[in-house]
């Protein structure tokens, strides 16, 4: 990736009590290695239960996804890790049309999409 500086990485999850925290897990995993390259890292306010937030030390963007997508300042430098069931095709091509770099990994059988459009 470039500039881990100028770099930011945005995780966006579905997590509640019940389900999830395998996705949760997954994208720890990836946070905490992020952050200690010094990127600027985040986790998007929706999909993980305000519960749970309070067990996981990690840093909250001021975003809901919809709103990541909505927002224009320096979209170049945004990456977008997602692990959750629920992403479409729709979806994904909304993030590509809003010029942002993402990687989704999940079980393919399990998608709402019968694709993956990512670039990472």
């Amino acid at each position: 990736m470039e500039d881990s500086i100028k770099s930011r990485i945005y995780f966006y999850t579905k997590v509640d009590k019940q389900n999830g925290f395998g996705h949760l897990t997954r994208q720890l995993l990836l946070y905490k290695k992020f952050k200690k390259k010094k990127f600027k890292c985040y986790f998007l306010k929706d999909g993980i239960d305000k519960k749970l937030t309070r067990k996981f030390k990690f840093n909250f963007s001021k975003y809901k996804f919809k709103n990541l997508l909505k927002n224009k300042n320096n979209k170049e430098n945004i990456f977008l890790i997602i692990d959750r069931y629920d992403i479409d095709d729709l979806l994904q091509r909304e993030i590509k049309k809003n010029k942002i770099r993402f990687l989704l990994f999940d079980n393919i059988k399990s998608l709402k999409s019968k694709y993956i459009y990512s670039d990472i």
